[in-house]
């Protein structure tokens, strides 16, 4: 089976189509499997796969909420009048993160809100900031539960177009806090790996870090040590990542082709590379390689030794017959939480490529989407999950694990 994963009708929320595939060995994709029950341990990763089953969902546009009704109450209203709901403009998929236990999947969308979706069930469970600006919304992040035993557990923080941090409790889908960053356009967050900061960047050029605890600013981070090779950010900022080891930390790459290494302690850029166009959220971290999505025709896909700065591969995003015609502008790119896996989309595929680490990046597999353009991309905590969302609202939901019943199991 060479084609991707994906149904072969349109469906919308909460719809699901599967499509099974199954893997032995070092994740060669063999052949379309039966509905039996398998399970195989992979060599060296110990990963087991299963069956895959894809589900995709559309994320209906929404009116704003009233005063005095529920985001929710609004949605079921909207999807009973189909007149209102075309007059509604069409929604897209800025920024997408599972929860800290991976039970739910947080999506940034272009209309303001953030829609909280069961990943497994892909039904939507809530919608949070569903306001009548409608300012885009970002960036989201849950905040890691790791040494936050204290706090209050269930908490996104996003960002939007007009310079706003925005605290939410989930469950209760509640703002609890809001800071704002003014004249900014504020185009990424991320957590420190303890959850005691969080960081902004975007527009200015400007990485600050702030204390959770306090949501106090700590430090702006815009200088290099005084070398002309390491000043700061020269154009806007789009993507910013703490080390997932080191809470003093943060690598950031934007548009003016550099990655740079902050040290909070130091107050300024300790080192820079050149290289990546970073347009999204496209720059990730495992152990010391650093990974990176470039928005430019060739060359798109990327992995660098964190401590030298040095290039360590190339990834051939498309196959090599489809090199010369089509091209990676690469807006999503994510290692999985074990590092064997990383999944990439660009602005020009209708498809999230997943490469295997371990094997020198072979591609093994694609996830279809339902609109061209992959905008963002994300694998869950628990190694289950991957996700994808797209233009038009259009969210993919790969389940790598996906439970199955003991009768099904196979035959001697």
């Amino acid at each position: 089976m060479d084609g991707p994963i994906s149904p072969k009708a349109e469906f919308k929320l909460p719809d699901v189509q599967e499509s099974m595939v199954y893997y032995i060995s070092n994740f060669h994709k063999i052949r379309t499997a039966s509905r039996r029950k398998l399970s195989v341990e992979i060599p060296k990763t110990g990963r087991k796969i299963g069956f895959f089953k894809t589900s995709f969902m559309e994320l209906e546009p929404i009116a704003p909420s009233q005063p005095g009704k529920s985001s929710v109450n609004v949605l079921e209203a909207d999807q009973k009048d189909e007149q209102k709901k075309s007059s509604i403009p069409e929604v897209d998929v800025y920024s997408m993160r599972f929860s800290p236990d991976s039970s739910e999947l947080a999506i940034g969308c272009t209309d303001g809100t953030i829609r909280i979706v069961d990943p497994q069930e892909t039904k939507l469970l809530k919608i949070l900031n569903n306001t009548q600006e409608q300012v885009p919304t970002t960036c989201v992040r849950y905040r890691p539960t790791v040494g936050a035993s204290q706090k209050t557990k269930n908490v996104i923080v996003s960002s939007t177009g007009d310079g706003k941090i925005q605290h939410w409790h989930v469950p209760s889908q509640k703002k609890i806090f809001e800071l704002e960053e003014k004249g900014n356009t504020i185009l990424a967050l991320d957590y420190s790996c303890d959850s005691e900061l969080f960081a902004s960047a975007g527009q200015d050029k400007v990485v600050r870090v702030y204390e959770e605890g306090t949501k106090s600013l700590l430090t702006e981070l815009k200088m290099g040590l005084g070398s002309r090779d390491s000043d700061g950010h020269s154009q806007r900022i789009y993507c910013v990542k703490f080390h997932p080891r080191d809470p003093n930390m943060i690598l950031s790459s934007g548009w003016d082709d550099t990655v740079h290494v902050w040290d909070i302690r130091a107050g300024c850029s300790v080192k820079k590379w050149d290289g990546p166009h970073v347009c999204a959220d496209s720059l990730d971290i495992f152990e010391d390689v650093v990974l990176t999505g470039s928005w430019r025709e060739r060359e798109g896909l990327q992995v660098w030794d964190l401590g030298t700065g040095k290039l360590l591969k190339t990834i051939d995003f498309h196959r090599k017959d489809k090199q010369e015609t089509e091209t990676d502008h690469i807006y999503g790119a994510a290692f999985s939480m074990d590092g064997d896996l990383i999944a990439a989309g660009g602005s020009f595929t209708s498809e999230t490529r997943i490469f295997d680490v371990r094997h020198n990046f072979r591609r093994v597999d694609k996830m279809r989407t339902k609109a061209k353009g992959v905008y963002s991309v994300t694998f869950s905590n628990s190694g289950r999950n991957l996700a994808s969302g797209s233009k038009a609202g259009k969210v993919s939901i790969l389940d790598m694990m996906p439970e199955m019943e003991e009768d099904d199991s196979p035959q001697n």
